[in-house]
């Protein structure tokens, strides 16, 4: 097992899921940002008692039954604060496909969906795109970043849920990001640990840049930046082959929008997680 990049450390629990995926976003690298303090805990850390495993069920392929077809353009209209989204025939033949890797476009649009369908009312949360940290990493505009993420009204959500695709090795993680404790729960269906040092440096390059856009806009945003922690969520992999990365994510997501933790779902499952999301996008009305 590789070491904990500082400021990392993990959640010993067994039962601990994690997500992860895979993407052709364009991401640039940037020099880290050295400033922002990431405090150290030890790495041997007990299990937090306020975690929670989440509990969703997914009907399994013979239960829920995908009528076949031309598959055609299917566009979910504006809703629950989300643009419209967009399933070309490449996009849903990618997410049916029992060993293709998500794209952006299944992220993203599976992430609004599951966002309709599943979150409690309790829930105060934001889904970033899988764009929004690249624009940080190459140091987008103040008008470029604003224009793509003031529909979440990501400052007043007290959670955001972050997708991180990672070029390097085509594969997908996802951060999420409480306030009100302060910390970032990191999961990646590899548990790879070494890469996340650069990725919570950027993370919380991402926090002050979008505070910083939106208290230029809005009264009232505060920005601290002291005594944030990171917890890697799984001391092993979840996940045994090289495509179900992007499943994970979208898992752990549904576990957030449900008011827990981590995900319950097991490998065993995501090919019927698979269909249960193909059949969401499938439900909408093809284009005509």
């Amino acid at each position: 097992m590789r070491p904990l990049p500082e400021g990392v450390y993990f959640v010993n629990r067994s039962e601990v899921q994690v997500p992860a995926g895979l993407t052709e976003v364009e991401q640039a690298a940037c020099s880290p940002n050295d400033d922002i303090d990431i405090e150290r805990v030890d790495d041997d850390l007990e299990v937090s008692k306020d975690l929670s495993i989440d509990d969703f069920c997914v009907l399994s392929k013979e239960r829920l039954v995908i009528v076949p077809g031309v598959v055609t353009t299917r566009i979910r209209p504006r809703r629950d604060g989300f643009p419209r989204q967009v399933f070309d025939p490449k996009d849903i033949a990618c997410l049916s496909s029992p060993t293709a890797c998500l794209n952006d476009v299944c992220i993203n649009g599976c992430a609004a969906l599951l966002y309709s369908e599943l979150k409690l009312a309790t829930v105060d949360c934001a889904i970033l795109s899988t764009y929004d940290l690249p624009r940080i990493r190459c140091n987008a505009a103040d008008e470029r970043i604003w224009r793509n993420i003031s529909w979440t009204f990501y400052w007043e959500k007290n959670v955001w849920i972050v997708p991180i695709h990672r070029p390097s090795d085509s594969h997908w993680v996802v951060c999420i990001i409480y306030f009100q404790t302060k910390e970032l729960h990191l999961f990646d269906s590899l548990a790879d640990q070494e890469p996340w040092e650069n990725d919570v440096k950027d993370i919380m390059k991402l926090i002050e840049r979008f505070l910083t856009i939106a208290r230029q806009r809005h009264s009232g945003v505060q920005i601290d930046l002291e005594g944030w922690q990171s917890r890697a969520l799984n001391v092993n992999p979840c996940q045994s082959n090289d495509y179900d990365c992007g499943l994970w994510v979208l898992a752990v997501m549904i576990a957030v929008l449900r008011g827990r933790h981590v995900t319950g779902l097991h490998e065993a499952q995501m090919s019927d997680f698979r269909h249960y999301l193909c059949n969401l996008v499938l439900s909408i009305p093809a284009r005509t």
